[in-house]
């Protein structure tokens, strides 16, 4: 986290107003005041133009730290900003009460008859919309990937500036902000400029008196002039818009080929699983009357055998048989040969018969498992979003979750990750006017079609 305290500008929606004072008769305004001023000079709590969020106490902090200011006259207010802070030159308000209503800084000044402020009178005078702009110095904290910088408690206001540029919803970070060096300006995927802070600029212009002139004499209007001039941060510049762009591409690379494949791989799985299911208990009802019916069959050839023996026995020991007989012995003995053969066809196919047995079981113990581990799949899946369907922080929540692969590993981490998501909720703070988005539809898990209760009845599943 970057600890170094930053000039911030803040540029805000609400309108300077008039608001003159009722004077006793006769008397006029003191000497040196032009106009009564007062509105609202920021809103704690939201995400303001320049992606930043102030908390409430943050600028209660900072409101109360500045009332020896106030009362001493010293908390000013310019036309426009100068990008150093503060100067008396371009002073045209003086603030006369500053404090906090609910969110809201509000503020009471004079306009100064001095030569900018007598600029800003005019302007008021003639109905121009001038808005306000917050100035001081704090650091930032990012919270987490979202981009969005929280302000933190070293927060100082310096004074509160006239603006034109509270009418433009786009306004973005002023020139001089930036951690360090150049800051690059992206929109979406795109360097659209760059910026440079004011430490930056003040360790360039007093490296040596030879860079001071050049900085006065030099006009750069070309980036060729300007990398000709400071390759070095040239070369920063460009390898932070480089590194920015191809992190928003690789990040939103990733996140479609996410989603498509994530659906994509589901359909098929489901389909797989449902038709190899289907096939493999075919397969095994088939196979397994195959062998019932064989067995049965060698059964039958083996009695036969047995009753054919019997049969010829009593002949094979007369060797003085008459031609007759050894003619019914020949035919009993083809008979034989016959009983034998078939009993021998009918061994190797109950073998047969108990190799499919073998691979059908197999088969339906692999489809058996796969279904319950799809099974498993959408209880979990149910339960995950049975667990989160009343908090309001379920978006959030869901895909933290999204990979367990048990409802015991959801329940074990369910307490942390909504501990952990709260935690960053409470930092952010609820901006003005948002709602609470709810979770997209979800699936209905609850009921199995038919097809799939047959085909896991099947499975000996319940």
């Amino acid at each position: 986290m970057d600890k170094t305290r930053i000039l911030l500008h803040e540029v805000h929606t609400h309108p300077i107003r008039i608001a003159e004072e009722k004077l006793e008769e006769g008397k006029s305004k003191p000497a040196g005041v032009l106009l009564y001023i007062e509105g609202v000079a920021a809103q704690a709590g939201i995400v303001n133009h320049n992606n930043r969020l102030y908390p409430v106490d943050v600028f209660k902090n900072a409101v109360e730290n500045a009332q020896e200011s106030v009362s001493a006259g010293k908390f000013l207010g310019e036309v426009d900003h100068d990008w150093w802070g503060g100067t008396l030159a371009r002073a045209a308000i003086r603030f006369t009460d500053l404090w906090m209503e609910d969110d809201l800084v509000k503020y009471k000044g004079v306009v100064m008859d001095t030569e900018w402020g007598r600029t800003l009178k005019d302007l008021l005078v003639a109905g121009v919309g001038i808005g306000t702009s917050t100035r001081g110095y704090g650091t930032v904290e990012y919270a987490g990937d979202s981009g969005i910088g929280i302000v933190q408690n070293d927060f100082e206001l310096e004074g509160i500036d006239a603006v034109l540029e509270e009418s433009n919803p786009a306004a973005t970070t002023p020139a001089w902000e930036g951690k360090v060096g150049f800051t690059p300006i992206m929109e979406g995927n795109t360097l659209v400029g760059f910026s440079l802070n004011k430490e930056t600029y003040m360790k360039i212009t007093d490296t040596s008196q030879n860079i001071k002139e050049g900085l006065s004499k030099m006009e750069i209007t070309t980036v060729e002039q300007l990398r000709t001039a400071y390759p070095d941060l040239v070369k920063q510049v460009e390898e932070a818009a480089v590194a920015s762009a191809k992190e928003g591409i690789e990040k939103a690379y990733h996140e479609a080929v996410e989603t498509n494949l994530r659906g994509t791989i589901e359909t098929e799985l489901k389909t797989k699983y449902d038709t190899e299911l289907e096939t493999k208990i075919a397969e095994a009802k088939e196979t397994t009357t195959k062998e019932i019916m064989e067995s049965e069959a060698a059964l039958a050839l083996n009695t036969l055998k047995e009753a054919v023996i019997g049969a010829v026995k009593p002949f094979m020991v007369d060797i003085s048989m008459d031609e007759e007989t050894k003619a019914k012995v020949a035919a009993l003995e083809t008979k034989l040969a016959d009983a034998e053969k078939a009993v021998t066809e009918a061994t190797a196919a109950k073998n047969t018969a108990e190799s499919a047995k073998t691979a059908a079981e197999t088969a339906a113990a692999e489809a058996k498992a796969a279904l319950e581990a799809y099974v498993n799949k959408e209880n979990v899946a149910q339960h995950l979003e049975s667990k989160i369907a009343n908090y309001e922080h379920a978006v959030l929540l869901r895909p933290r979750l999204a990979e367990c692969k048990s409802i015991e590993e959801i329940d074990a981490k369910f307490e942390a990750e909504k501990a952990f998501i709260e935690s960053i909720v409470s930092k952010l703070g609820t901006p003005a006017g948002q709602g609470q988005t709810t979770a997209p539809d979800a699936k209905d898990t609850t009921v199995l079609d038919e097809e799939l209760q047959r085909q896991r009845k099947l499975a000996g599943l319940k």
